[in-house]
């Protein structure tokens, strides 16, 4: 299919109102349906996002989407496509899926998380995908199943049929080259983007109540899972709550099956009736515990991005975090930064220093607020309709035609 350039109209974006902004000329898939099964929360708001600001920049959006959905998502007027029942199982997907996108008529299909189909054979449709990071090489066995050498050499074989690869930062770039052989060149980073739904103000205190939370408190907001080092949060809680902080600990978001330690730490340190636990929690819910924290507690031992780092700062609310991987570089130098998050006593340190020292908490803020400008929808957008543009011109090169 003959593709049409990029053109400029005149666009509302969450940047300046009636600026110029460039459209696609193509009909655009995002493919959720892979995602469907896996336990999503912050990463669902970003994808609700991603296909509200792209609809109105394309000439045709669409998503893919799983019969069987472990969270919903709701993506307004954006047409969704089913995926077969006899391309649900991952090896005919794998195998078929790409022809499914050629009969949907679509001209570039966008896999936003680490998605590689074996095959590409039949299909004409331009190819992209986010990579996030590398935590399944990074973390040990425990904390995440690595792909074992035969998955791994078809992952890399796989996605050196793409036609444009991104990342969510430049750490996570370096992983992608670094595990999945991919010239680093080949590779651009376009940030994650921050709603504004974000945005600093009261909380909304009939949301708080729902969930029995009562200020002052701490938040830690995540997946309730080994990588999120959860346990640790807990810990540094009891010490601050030792030195006299009257705050709760909520903990928003689901906990992975089979994981104890939480439970296990707050019994063994007798703080249940100082920790709420929330469980999911609708997206609209989410802005409201940021705004009403004292302080975010995030020590991960990986992030290819940290969505809760720059919407809590986006929030104005404080973060202590963890100095490794993409977080040093999306925080901005606007958080407590912790070498060693299995260190109780640092995580407690850097805690109690936000909640104790007024003029560093507002600094904090103030520098915060600033540093999630980079992560406006707008500059987002426009960073990936590029990608777009050059994958749809990769692929009329491999298909020996021109665009």
């Amino acid at each position: 299919m003959t593709q049409r350039p990029m053109i400029e109209t005149q666009t509302q974006t969450t940047g300046t109102p009636g600026a110029s902004a460039a459209t696609l000329d193509a009909s655009v898939g995002l493919a959720l349906d892979r995602l469907d099964r896996r336990r999503h929360h912050i990463f669902a708001i970003w994808l609700e996002g991603l296909a509200e600001q792209l609809a109105p920049r394309v000439r045709q959006l669409s998503v893919t989407r799983a019969h069987d959905r472990n969270r919903p998502m709701h993506f307004g007027g954006v047409e969704e496509h089913v995926v077969p029942r006899l391309l649900e199982s991952h090896y005919a997907y794998a195998a078929f899926g790409p022809r499914w996108f050629d009969r949907l008529g679509l001209d570039l299909v966008h896999f936003p998380f680490l998605y590689a189909p074996y095959s590409w054979a039949g299909s004409k449709v331009a190819r992209v995908v986010t990579i996030h990071g590398s935590a399944r090489n990074e973390m040990p066995y425990d904390m995440k199943k690595r792909f074992g050498r035969g998955k791994l050499a078809r992952m890399n074989a796989a996605l050196a049929g793409y036609d444009a690869i991104l990342a969510v930062s430049e750490s996570a770039r370096r992983e992608a080259s670094e595990f999945y052989g991919i010239a680093i060149e080949r590779i651009r980073v376009v940030y994650d983007a921050i709603g504004g739904q974000f945005r600093q103000g009261p909380p909304s205190n009939a949301v708080l109540d729902i969930y029995g939370v009562r200020r002052p408190y701490i938040l830690s907001l995540c997946t309730l899972r080994p990588k999120k080092n959860v346990g640790t949060t807990v810990a540094a809680f009891a010490e601050l709550k030792r030195r006299g902080a009257a705050h709760q600990l909520v903990l928003v978001g689901d906990k992975a099956p089979g994981y104890t330690e939480v439970d296990e730490r707050i019994a063994e340190l007798g703080l249940e009736s100082d920790v709420v636990q929330t469980g999911f929690v609708p997206a609209e819910h989410v802005p409201e515990f940021y705004r009403g924290a004292d302080l975010l507690l995030f020590p991960s031992f990986h992030e290819g991005f940290g969505l809760p780092v720059a919407e809590a700062q986006a929030c104005a609310c404080p973060v202590v975090a963890t100095n490794a991987f993409s977080i040093p570089e999306v925080s901005g130098g606007a958080a407590e930064l912790v070498d060693d998050p299995r260190s109780v006593a640092e995580v407690s340190e850097r805690a109690w220093r936000v909640l104790s020292d007024g003029a560093h908490r507002a600094s904090l803020v103030e520098r915060g607020l600033a540093n999630v400008r980079r992560f406006r929808w707008d500059r987002v957008i426009d960073e990936t309709l590029s990608a777009y543009a050059d994958a749809l011109d990769v692929a009329a090169v491999r298909r020996g035609g021109k665009r």
